[in-house]
């Protein structure tokens, strides 16, 4: 579904080059459960950026579907973008100003969908979700788990080929956490693609593959053999290291 082939990124900071991703290749196929983990400052927002062509490599190809995304135009990115992939991150990101609804209705209304058809798109993914008692509700008359429910609902609106999970428990309460990480696990069993950073490993332990990252590259690139497994995964995690 998704291949990245020696890709690499820079930031200047001032005078300075920071190099982010040194040459990341990697595979994504449909139907994973992928935890992205390593120390701060490895690259793993930067990874997750420009699988979700929130920002574009400097050098290096990305494939999806077998179309080279580095080759096309910004309106052909976007276009893919919200057609291609749904998003989650730490923070939510729910509009203010919008009740769950309208929120989970943003990307059918870039889209282009037909109004009747967002809202009842949208009230059905809320109910999968577990709120369709509050989808009139505004971000601030939900918990944090609930705010993170509607982001996941939007994240499905337009039927992604790849979920993209930035630190998405990183704000929750342990039992908030668990659900979330529950929804996660429900959806990749109905055969959504699911890629998430994390630097938690109670959280990695309940993916099904692990690319660790380290100074820009891929240190550990493995199968998860014990799921859910949090000392597992540390141990695996330390033996790279």
């Amino acid at each position: 579904m998704i291949e990245l082939r020696d890709i690499k990124k820079i930031y200047a900071l001032g005078e300075n080059q920071v190099m982010a991703l040194r040459g990341v290749s990697l595979q994504i196929e449909r139907g994973e459960m992928i935890s992205i983990m390593g120390p701060s400052g490895s690259g793993k927002s930067t990874l997750l950026h420009i699988l979700g062509c929130l920002d574009m490599p400097d050098s290096g190809e990305y494939l999806l579907e077998n179309t080279d995304i580095t080759t096309l135009s910004d309106k052909e990115i976007s276009r893919i973008r919200n057609e291609h992939f749904g998003f989650v991150f730490q923070a939510y990101n729910l509009l203010p100003e919008l009740n769950a609804i309208e929120n989970v209705c943003l990307p059918m209304i870039i889209g282009k969908i037909p109004k009747k058809e967002q809202k009842e798109k949208a009230a059905f993914l809320l109910k999968k979700v577990g709120l369709d008692h509050r989808l009139n509700h505004f971000p601030n008359q939900l918990s944090g788990g609930e705010q993170q429910r509607v982001a996941v609902a939007r994240a499905l609106a337009n039927d992604p080929t790849l979920i993209l999970a930035d630190e998405p428990t990183g704000n929750l309460a342990t039992k908030q956490s668990n659900d979330i990480l529950d929804m996660f696990c429900q959806l990749n069993d109905e055969g959504v693609t699911i890629v998430l950073v994390t630097h938690d490993a109670e959280v990695g332990a309940r993916s099904k593959r692990i690319i660790k990252l380290q100074d820009g590259l891929i240190d550990l690139d493995t199968a998860i053999k014990e799921r859910h497994s949090a000392e597992y995964l540390a141990t695996l995690l330390h033996a790279s290291a």
